[in-house]
């Protein structure tokens, strides 16, 4: 088991690789969340593949050329590296300064914060986790609102037995449009963050988002729990696209059923 644990440290230093075959990036879309690491080049240059992939499937588009520059936003939800530590099942194998990419759902390590040093992907195994400041990456599978199925990294915030709460972070990119006339003003092109929250179901062997209306969210639980969840939801007026309200959900009524 030791020697298992040992040879991930190899992993650090590998760069998730895009997919055989490149996904499409549309207006309003997310970073693609499904690599795998057959190929190590891709880190050569220091950049993020990914987006150097989007850009230059936009400069292939005579219609829509752009510059890095001209985009607002950011595809991080902090842009600095800040100290962290990886995990491998339960063991501490190494600090970095770290930062989460949400467009192209990557953790980015460095051995230290000088900006010159450029960075590398960590591998996506479910055995690994990067702690970074107050939150913790883990990478599963999960089910999002219409069922479709993803791997990609999950944040833990509350864990109640058989059902943890998660958040996911995500950067979608949208094109900006020009002004039509001196009456309307331009929209940049940017990134915008954006923010969904999942929880574990079936004893916890099926992570799926959580949908903002109650009564599809009563469906996630037990039968026999419907009744004093619902009570539970109403009494605390809970919005369950929120946060705060989502804890507190987690922590005063799921682990009380523990």
């Amino acid at each position: 088991m030791k020697k298992n644990i040992l040879s991930l440290v190899g992993l650090f230093f590998l760069i998730a690789a895009m997919p055989a075959e490149a996904q499409r990036f549309q207006e309003g879309v997310s970073g693609p969340t499904n690599f795998s690491a057959s190929n190590l080049d891709l880190w050569a240059n220091g950049r993020n593949p990914n987006l150097d992939l989007f850009f230059e499937q936009v400069r292939m588009n005579a219609d829509k050329r752009l510059n890095p520059s001209d985009i607002i936003g950011s595809a991080y939800p902090i842009e600095t590296f800040l100290p962290g530590k990886i995990n491998a099942n339960g063991d501490h194998l190494g600090d970095f300064y770290m930062r989460y990419d949400a467009f192209s759902d990557e953790v980015q390590l460095k051995k230290t914060s000088v900006s010159t040093e450029e960075y590398k992907a960590l591998f996506r195994s479910k055995d690994i986790e990067a702690v970074i400041g107050d939150k913790v990456y883990e990478y599963h599978k999960f089910y999002d609102a219409k069922n479709r199925y993803y791997e990609g990294y999950l944040v833990p915030l509350v864990s109640a037995g058989n059902h943890t709460l998660y958040l996911r972070q995500e950067a979608t990119f949208k094109y900006g449009k020009l002004a039509q006339s001196s009456l309307v003003r331009e929209v940049p092109n940017r990134f915008e963050q954006e923010e969904a929250f999942y929880m574990a179901v079936n004893n916890g062997t099926r992570i799926v988002e959580i949908p903002s209306k109650k009564k599809k969210f009563l469906k996630l639980v037990d039968a026999n729990l419907r009744d004093d969840l619902n009570n539970y939801l109403k009494e605390n007026d809970i919005d369950l696209r929120d946060e705060q309200d989502l804890r507190k959900l987690f922590r005063n009524f799921f682990k009380t059923i523990q």
